[in-house]
């Protein structure tokens, strides 16, 4: 019984994540509905090997394909995730075929195999890896999922490779549009690329100990389901709370004929004055980076202009990307507030800042002065006795 249920593990940690994310999907960009899809994928090749190793032999001869297929999926299919994070609104038939062809092609090779071999044959290679090699079906099978077995780890290498490139060179895009330091950093989504491979490590592991060995090693099962179980779970919770790393542009037909962005895309000293005052209003007198999900389409819209216009002044006037020009702000206001209260307690003033939580507020004091938050506190209670 309790061999099922570690079994079963991966596959229901899969699937709650595939649910979760699909039922939280109001409001959040379309690559977490596509997370939400793709969780169904580890889960559906989860339980083809819970029929392996349950063991349910009848059942697993006819699932043996879909696992080939389904493990082949995993890392085209994580990388479409990331192209959504990156550079595509959605994803094209066409770019889903292109990406997807090598699964397809070394499934259908595959199948040519299973069908090549007799349902005899196939069941004892399948179960009984004594069989005699001198087969010529059992040589091609042995060769057909060979082949399998270096793919998946060569398309691990080099998806994870290529997922990293577009998150690096898309980085600068959050930092100009999110106010939230953790949604700006893009370490985050560089840490949900890698956590893919701890399952494809784990996989590994398990392959060169051999499924003959683990079918009576059910310490190795439980180390090994185990693994799995808590990297679907990272994946899921990191994938919850990644935002889009390039978010949508703008788009002119949303903006008046006044705000439209001229030819040679620069403004004029005058159009700059203008929005620079507006913003400033917005941030000295009226408090705007109170707002802990502020983005800047957000102030886009309150001021009447557009990204583009915002996003250049900032990075003009003041040298900052919109994400250091908020939280800038934010940390004054943490330091009036420290020296005006000095024993008040400082996990009680990230709401007044604009931090959304205690965590939100030290990763941005963190970053911006590159100090604790204690230390943060000493260092502007001992400038004060200075001055």
């Amino acid at each position: 019984m309790v061999r099922i249920v570690i079994l079963l593990a991966p596959v229901f940690m899969s699937l709650f994540w595939a649910v979760s994310l699909m039922i939280g999907n109001k409001g959040h960009h379309v690559s977490r509905r596509y997370l939400s899809v793709f969780m169904l994928v580890p889960a559906l090749l989860m339980f083809c090997h819970f029929l392996y190793f349950a063991p349910f032999p009848d059942l697993f001869v006819y699932f043996d394909l879909p696992l080939q297929f389904f493990g082949l999926l995993v890392f085209p299919l994580y990388h479409i995730y990331f192209r959504l994070l990156t550079v595509d609104d959605e994803i094209s038939y066409k770019k889903l075929i292109q990406l997807n062809i090598i699964p397809a092609l070394f499934t259908i090779v595959y199948v040519v195999a299973v069908f090549n071999s007799s349902l005899p044959e196939y069941k004892a290679w399948l179960f009984d890896k004594t069989i005699s090699p001198s087969i010529p079906s059992v040589r091609f099978l042995h060769f057909t999922r060979m082949v399998i077995k270096i793919t998946f780890f060569v398309q691990a290498i080099y998806y994870v490779a290529a997922n990293h490139i577009l998150i690096n060179r898309n980085a600068d895009r959050a930092v100009q549009f999110y106010s939230n330091v953790r949604d700006a950093q893009t370490k985050y989504a560089k840490m949900l690329n890698l956590s893919i491979l701890a399952p494809g490590v784990v996989t590994l592991v398990l392959v060169l100990i051999g499924r003959s060995f683990l079918m009576s090693a059910d310490v190795m099962i439980f180390l090994g389901w185990s693994s799995l179980t808590v990297a679907f779970y990272l994946i899921g919770r990191m994938g919850a709370w990644q935002k889009v790393i390039n978010p949508d542009l703008e788009h002119t037909n949303d903006i008046r004929p006044s705000q439209k962005l001229i030819s040679n895309h620069k403004i004029q000293e005058f159009d700059q004055d203008a929005v620079l005052n507006k913003i400033l209003v917005e941030f000295t007198e009226n408090k705007m980076y109170r707002r802990c999900d502020l983005t800047i389409q957000d102030l886009a819209k309150t001021i009447g202009s557009n990204r583009t216009y915002i996003s250049t002044v900032i990075n003009q006037k003041f040298n900052q990307n919109f994400c250091a020009f908020v939280n800038g702000f934010r940390i004054k206001e943490l330091e009036r507030l420290i020296l005006e209260n000095p024993d008040f307690i400082l996990l009680r003033h990230f709401t007044n800042c604009g931090f959304g939580s205690l965590n939100s507020m030290k990763r941005s004091v963190m970053a911006f002065t590159g100090l604790s938050l204690s230390d943060f506190k000493s260092s502007v209670l001992k400038k004060e006795q200075r001055a």
